[in-house]
This record gives structure tokens, sequence and C-alpha cells, in this order.
């Protein structure tokens, strides 16, 4: 999770910077908009999508195969190391029992606080548009309807429609160009882009981007509806008079769309700024490498195994099994002598339920309390409790191989944890379904269960 959100702010970043360089000064303002929305989206999903990276076998200098699985082993675990590491440095402060303290709980209670602090607001701001627009006077101005209220507002508008001040309409005092204006934001439908930002920010408040995107978004809001109004009336001087002279109120909710925005330099700028064809088709182009890089980047990564290197060349070939099975599962996962029975892998009679089905690990009937431990390195990615399973762990050894160790009496490890090969990681117990004590333990390789015996010593 951490390994996502880092990524996705990172994407947007980059991103947002190539909105800032090729486009922000640019008057092709629906682009723009997509682009913005686009970004959003993309930083989000691009981290979920798993990229596989093919390895190729150099034959002239071999050597360099086994430095970059060392390199890639190296970066796998660098992020668990140091949060283990930070882990360790603050567990030494507290007392020694045997209670298990889960680090996450404060942040998660932190998280859960401010986003119910923030979709709190977020309905009170829908509710009192909603009460703004039943209990006052309501005119139908051809495809919106425009709101009358006493309060002394901005003119701004939310939906189909349009929030004024009541004097001020009945003094003459709304002019046709800010009819236009906020009825242009009304017709494309900016108030939906608000509150899409409001619901990312409600959930990823923590994400300092979100913030400057909304700010962009709302900026270039402006330039459509200035542009709208410039298209019909073309006195550019008498519109930035206006909006000069409308600058001075500002009190309208944070998910409308406003008539005064803070940049209003910007908008003076933009509305007599031509763009030609040529140029806002090469700076779409340069956005095209960008985004590629951001895939390239980004995306989850995963090593998959080459199929076109011969086993013919038994020397490479020998390396590349070699490099395939570093790592893999290859000890007891408990200790040997003490162990009273063994059921296998395969078709048997499930103790049970007393049926016959399929037995996914190897079964060591040995005494409770006994130590079980790692038979690879790796990193614990579960830790828990579960009805089928009782107390289990499973530990992600590489982009292969993968076990898991059920049926614990008590667990000694965290998800998150960095294992070597021997260390313990539970007791041997009965919890789960189960009918006797034992530790039942499965091998995964590419997420498939194979035969544990085959990764036991001979």
């Amino acid at each position: 999770m951490i390994t996502y959100l880092i990524n996705s702010v990172l994407c947007s970043s980059i991103l947002y910077l190539a909105y800032i360089f090729l486009l922000e000064n640019e008057n092709f303002h629906h682009f723009k908009r997509g682009f913005l929305l686009f970004s959003l989206i993309f930083s989000l999903v691009i981290p979920l999508i798993p990229l596989n990276i093919i390895t190729l076998q150099i034959l002239e200098i071999p050597k360099q195969t086994t430095v970059i699985f060392a390199e890639l082993n190296e970066i796998q675990y660098t992020v668990n190391e140091s949060i283990e590491q930070m882990a360790t440095a603050l567990s030494s402060n507290l007392p020694k029992n045997d209670t298990k303290i889960n680090f996450w709980v404060i942040p998660g209670t932190v998280y859960l606080l401010v986003t119910a602090v923030l979709l709190f607001r977020f309905l009170l701001n829908i509710v009192s548009i909603t009460r703004r627009k039943r209990q006052r006077i309501v005119l139908a101005n051809q495809d919106v309807d425009i709101v009358l209220i006493k309060e002394k507002i901005t003119p701004h508008s939310f939906g189909k429609y349009i929030f004024i001040n009541r004097e001020d309409y009945e003094n003459k005092r709304i002019t046709e160009e800010i009819i236009i204006h906020e009825s242009s934001h009304i017709r494309q439908r900016h108030f939906l882009d608000i509150i899409f930002m409001e619901l990312l920010i409600i959930f990823f408040w923590f994400n300092p981007m979100l913030y400057l995107y909304r700010n962009k978004i709302k900026l270039n809001h402006e330039f459509l509806a200035d542009n709208a109004v410039i298209r019909e009336n073309k006195n550019v001087s008498y519109y930035q008079t206006l909006l000069i002279g409308m600058a001075c109120r500002q009190k309208s909710s944070i998910i409308t769309s406003s008539f005064n925005f803070s940049l209003i330099k910007k908008r003076f700028i933009m509305m007599t700024k031509t763009t030609s064809k040529k140029k806002a088709y090469c700076r779409t182009l340069a956005l095209i490498p960008i985004l590629f890089a951001a895939i390239g980047l980004f995306t989850t990564k995963g090593l998959a195994q080459n199929s076109e290197i011969s086993p013919n060349d038994s020397t490479h070939f020998e390396l590349f099994q070699l490099e395939i099975e570093l790592n893999q599962p290859s000890i007891y996962p408990v200790d040997i002598e003490k162990v009273k029975h063994v059921s296998g892998y395969g078709m048997r009679i499930n103790p049970k339920t007393n049926k016959k089905s399929f037995h996914h690990g190897i079964d060591f009937a040995i005494s409770e309390g006994e130590k079980v431990i790692a038979t690879a390195d790796g990193i614990v990615v579960d830790a828990k409790y579960e009805k089928q399973k009782g107390n289990y762990v499973t530990i992600q050894h590489n982009e292969i191989f993968s076990t898991l160790y059920s049926h614990l009496k008590s667990i000694s490890v965290q998800v998150g944890d960095k294992l070597e090969k021997g260390q313990p990681i539970g007791y041997v117990g009965n919890t789960g379904y189960s009918t006797g004590f034992h530790l039942h333990y499965e091998v995964l390789k590419n997420g498939q269960n194979v035969n544990p015996i085959d990764y036991l010593p001979k």
C-alpha cells in the first residue's frame, strides 16, 4: 500500500509538471481540462497495473545476469528493512511484554478521523446548496435557473443553478456578461469536475498534489467561462472591468464555481492569448513520451522467464536455472527428528471431513510449541488468524516462490518483516480446522501449489 501511494503521488507530480511546462499558458482549454482529469485517474490506476519484465540472457558476459538479480533482490527489501529498523527502534523504548503492538493503529485512526471530517464538510456544503435552492426565489432563464438569495455573495453556480444576491439582481447590478459566464459553467458541467476532485481529496487528503490539481482545474474552468463571454461580447476591456468589480466580494462554497478566482491576473492574460494549431499539436505530441515514461516507472514490476533461452547451451542454461531457483525453499520448516508422522501432498481422506480431497501441502505431526522456521529468505506478506487455517504465516521469497505455514499456536512475526532462512516465525499448534498438533506447510511456485517434498533436503 505504501509503495502504491508513493508511486501514485510521484506519477501525478510528473504529469502536473508536464501540464505546467507544456499546457498551462496555452489557449486550448478543453484539452487542458481533459488532460488534468485524465492525469488524476492515470496516476491512481497505473501503479496497480502489473508489468512483467522478461530477463534476457547475455551470452558474452553471463556474470551480469547474476549481478542484476542480486541488485533486484536488494531493492526489493530496502523499504521493508527501513520499516523494520524504525519499528525496532520504537519498540526498544517500550516495556517488554507478550502483547503484540500494531504500529498502524495510530495513523489508521488519524486517517479515518480526517476523512470523516472532510466527508462531513462536503455533505454540509451539499445540504447548504440544496437549502438555498429550496428556500429562495428561482427564476427560469433559458436552460439554467437563477436563485435569488438575501445573503451578500459573489455570483456562483452549481448544478443547473446560478446563485445571485437578490438586491443586486433587482437593482440591475448583475450584467448579462455575468449570467453568460455562470451559464457556461453549467452547460459545460464544471461542477462534476469539482465534485470528483472533492471526493478524491476526502479519501486521499494526504496527497499534496490533489490540492494543486484542484486549483488548476478551477482556474481552467474560469478560462473556459471567460472565452464563452468574449465570444458573445467582444469588448474585452469592459469585461475585465466587471471582473475587477466582482473580485471585491467573494463568498461562496468551496464546491461551487465562483465568478471570482484568486489568479485573476492570469485570466486577463489568457483572454488575449492565442495558440496556433501547429503549436497545440506539437505540445500535445510532447506528452506521449512522458506518459510512456510514467508507465515504465510506476507500474508494478515483475520478472518473467524468457522462453527463448536454449537448453542446448548447457553452461548458460544451468546459470539461468540457478538464477530462477535462487532463494527457493530448501530446508524443513520444523525439526524433522521430532516429527512423529507426515501426511503428504496429493489425494487423501481428509481427517476432518472423512471425505476424499486433494491435500495441497505436507502435514508434520509434532508436539505443541515446537519452533517453526522460514525455509528461505523472504518477506512476511500475511500473518493472521483465519477460521480454516487458524494462525498462519505466508512468506514471499522472490518473484516465483512463496510458502505457507498454518495451524500455528502463535505467530512471532508481522507483515513486512524481512526474514532469513531458518529464522523462527511461530510455534506448532492446533488452531483452525485441525484434528491434532501439527504444521501444515505449502510451497507455491508462480502462485500455484507444488509438492513441497521437491523442495526439502533429500
